[in-house]
């Protein structure tokens, strides 16, 4: 592991941090911005002449636009391949972390569970006893025409896994948790419905032009060609 960092660091120091310093020129790049945006807020469209002129703006914009991106991503991209393999280097570490830490508590919750189907069914034993011996008491009384004797109840078993546990430097608490799983998609009220965004685009894309409680419009945008 530490290896593998030292080599990460040095590839840092040695390459990646250079590269980016032959990007694009910030300083500059904000005064291009701050440039075009005074000249798109000021300029008034009102004519065919000014409309042109808004037109050669807004490419000029889009030419900037595209001249930052660029330059954000000489500065990024380097650092983003770090990134993704330093990423490789830990995720696999982060899964089984993971993994493991899922079949620990899965296990922990299945001893829990075994201990309390166990501890339910000596109660039902218990309980079948108590009934038994009533039965058995009313008979016995009924036949010497006496009140039948006290049947003492059974013993109270305790719940075998306290809510917390401890181990030697640990403790686990079991929570509650309320889940859901849809059964019946046609029962669901509606407030609990959300349309489809991604399937009514698409159908609006295809040439739907009506569909039940949705209102379909056109609305017009400005494409710049440079």
């Amino acid at each position: 592991m530490a290896t593998n960092n030292v080599s990460i660091v040095q590839r840092l120091r040695d390459t990646d941090v250079e590269k980016v310093e032959l990007g694009i020129d910030v300083e500059k790049a904000q005064e291009q911005v701050g440039l075009i945006s005074k000249k798109i807020a000021e300029a008034k469209v009102t004519d065919p002449q000014t409309n042109a002129a808004m037109i050669d703006l807004v490419a000029e914009n889009k030419r900037l636009q595209d001249n930052v991106e660029k330059g954000r991503k000489m500065y990024t991209d380097p650092l983003n391949r770090i990134v993704k393999r330093i990423n490789n280097l830990f995720h696999p570490l982060t899964q089984t972390l993971e993994a493991d830490e899922k079949l620990g508590k899965r296990k922990i919750n299945d001893y829990r569970r075994m201990a309390e189907e166990a501890a339910q069914k000596e109660r039902e034993r218990l309980e079948r006893e108590y009934q038994a011996k009533l039965k058995r008491e009313e008979k016995r009384a009924e036949k010497k025409g006496e009140e039948p004797r006290t049947v003492a109840p059974p013993p109270v078993v305790e719940t075998p896994v306290p809510t917390k546990t401890y181990g030697s430097s640990a403790s686990a608490t079991m929570k509650e948790y309320w889940k859901f799983t849809v059964e019946n998609p046609a029962l669901i009220p509606e407030e609990y419905k959300i349309p489809d965004e991604k399937k009514i685009r698409a159908a609006v894309n295809r040439g739907v032009r009506e569909i039940p409680g949705i209102r379909i419009y056109p609305e017009q945008d400005v494409a710049i060609s440079a």
